[in-house]
């Protein structure tokens, strides 16, 4: 049996529910597209990078939003409110059996992987496109390109807002603001080892796209916002990164910091954090003056760590994690630089799960949205030559920690109810 992973690589359905919710507009044709150096109608509001939780999906102010595979390769669209503790589909229907086209959580296969980002105002739906897998087009056709849906947070009204062509792919992480939703759409026209890089600007309300292609760097994604700048972050060499701001107004490029030393990044209230992976030392990147502040941590005092990387930062500090003795952790670094081993763990049906550090995947509020279990389980999905093959899915039984027992290692969790 083969685990798949679904990540973003810039990183990345069912009869019987009734009517389905009328479209807000759009008639998901192809996007006018203009290729140039980017030149937006300036706005006063700011931006914001999605999917900065987890890969694993995406949470806004009142809930968080994943997709779950079912058997044939489709995706149902699931929600946890946390108003009420519940993990259901993203369905008002009654009587749904969530399985089909009439059903608003309910998304088709289409040879090509799916993600899901929130915001308090809309939910997008993407898929990243198949541009080496020329079954995934011959039986899919213009499904599987890469396409952007909006919908309501409730679930309402989906339309598709803008498409690309066979040869791309997003490979990055979004952001959105001011009614325009950026990406990166990469052209692998040339075959795999190529592409072109694209900033795309989709206007929301016309699905109108202008991109960008004066940036060129290698393996460029984003990683952040702050006012009316995208972080860019590339690679350098095998283990050296870049950042820089773009303006999305001006096209400007301006250089906030090339690492001398392997780091790990996040962004997190106008600020770009790094972490020095080999020496614990965090660097925070103010991103709107580029001022720079440094904490020096113990976070390799007395410690042997590999594979280092900052997974989450909180109000209360910055959660890494490390392998130590072969066992994954996580190592809570508190804003003196105090280093504490976290001692929560989250179980699993599966003995080759070794990596069981409490993942964050959204911090509602004074708490932190986690999994302290996981349990897989096998759906079939579509495979070349018509071939089906088994993948497992990875079945999270969420939980509520406040902040205060995720870093005292209390496992106080208020689990979340998952209803089919």
């Amino acid at each position: 049996m083969k685990r798949l992973v679904a990540i973003l690589t810039a990183c990345l359905l069912l009869a019987g529910c009734g009517a389905a919710p009328a479209p807000s507009g759009g008639s998901g044709a192809a996007a006018e597209s203009e290729t140039a150096q980017v030149t937006l109608p300036t706005a006063s509001g700011g931006l914001k990078a999605l999917g900065q939780d987890t890969a694993f999906g995406s949470g806004n102010s009142s809930g968080y939003y994943y997709l779950s595979t079912l058997d044939g390769g489709a995706s149902l669209l699931r929600y946890i409110d946390y108003a009420t503790g519940e993990d259901l589909p993203l369905c008002s229907q009654p009587n749904c059996s969530h399985s089909g086209e009439t059903c608003p959580a309910w998304f088709a296969y289409s040879g090509t992987s799916a993600n899901v980002y929130a915001t308090d105002e809309q939910v997008f739906v993407t898929f990243n496109g198949s541009p080496w897998d020329s079954d995934a087009f011959a039986e899919y056709r213009e499904a599987a390109l890469p396409r952007v849906l909006t919908l309501a947070p409730d679930g309402s009204g989906r339309r598709e807002v803008a498409r690309f062509g066979a040869s791309d792919a997003f490979t990055s992480l979004p952001a959105a603001g001011d009614g325009t939703f950026y990406t990166i759409v990469t052209d692998y026209g040339e075959g795999e080892g190529s592409g072109e890089k694209r900033i795309a600007a989709i206007d929301l309300a016309t699905g109108k796209v202008t991109t960008d292609n004066s940036v060129q760097r290698r393996e460029m994604r984003i990683v952040g916002a702050a006012g009316r700048e995208l972080v860019l972050q590339s690679v350098v060499s095998d283990t050296l990164n870049a950042y820089a701001a773009y303006n999305v107004d001006s096209g400007e490029l301006r250089e906030l910091y090339n690492s001398a030393e392997p780091v790990s990044a996040a962004c997190r209230d106008g600020a770009l954090i790094l972490l020095e992976t080999q020496t614990g030392t965090l660097r925070r990147i103010q991103i709107a003056t580029g001022e720079k502040t440094t904490l020096s941590t113990d976070l390799f005092s007395g410690r042997s760590l590999d594979f280092v990387i900052l997974a989450s930062v909180t109000g209360a500090g910055y959660v890494v994690q490390a392998h130590e003795d072969r066992t994954a952790y996580n190592f809570l670094i508190d804003q003196t630089g105090k280093t504490t081993r976290q001692e929560l763990f989250a179980d699993s049906t599966d003995p080759r799960d070794t990596m069981r550090m409490l993942n964050v995947f959204a911090q509602p509020g004074g708490d932190y949205l986690v999994a302290p279990s996981l349990s897989y389980r096998t759906v079939k999905v579509p495979g070349s030559g018509g071939i089906s093959y088994g993948i497992d899915e990875p079945v999270h039984a969420f939980a509520l920690i406040s902040e205060a027992d995720f870093w005292a290692s209390k496992p106080n969790y208020r689990p979340v109810t998952r209803l089919e």
